[in-house]
């Protein structure tokens, strides 16, 4: 997709992607066969593709440039020890898992 990090990666590692407004319309471009592959924020393309393509293509676990989540909190906010505890809590919990299972279709 245009300007997003991984238009950034792979023009770092000399590769010059087909860009796409959607990831939509990109997957829909591999699946009628007019580009070999989609690369996305891996998250988001998993549920893009257990959404609409699951059937019609296979999402790889290769990974160019691992990316983590964070919430952005003030350095002297009193919420942020325990902000940091509650997503370390649900992160490691079987209902992160199920969950990220639920959406994605991946663990």
């Amino acid at each position: 997709m245009n300007g997003t990090t991984a238009e950034d990666v792979l023009r770092q590692l000399r590769v010059w992607p087909v860009t796409f407004a959607t990831p939509k319309d990109a997957l829909l471009a591999l699946r009628a066969g007019n580009i070999d592959a989609v690369v996305y924020d891996r998250p988001l393309l998993a549920w893009f593709v257990k959404q609409d393509f699951q059937s019609s293509i296979q999402l790889l676990d290769t990974i160019f440039d691992f990316q983590n989540y964070a919430f952005a909190v003030p350095l002297n906010s009193t919420h942020r020890k325990s902000i940091g505890v509650a997503v370390l809590d649900a992160t490691e919990s079987p209902w992160w898992g199920q969950t990220i299972f639920r959406y994605t279709g991946t663990r």
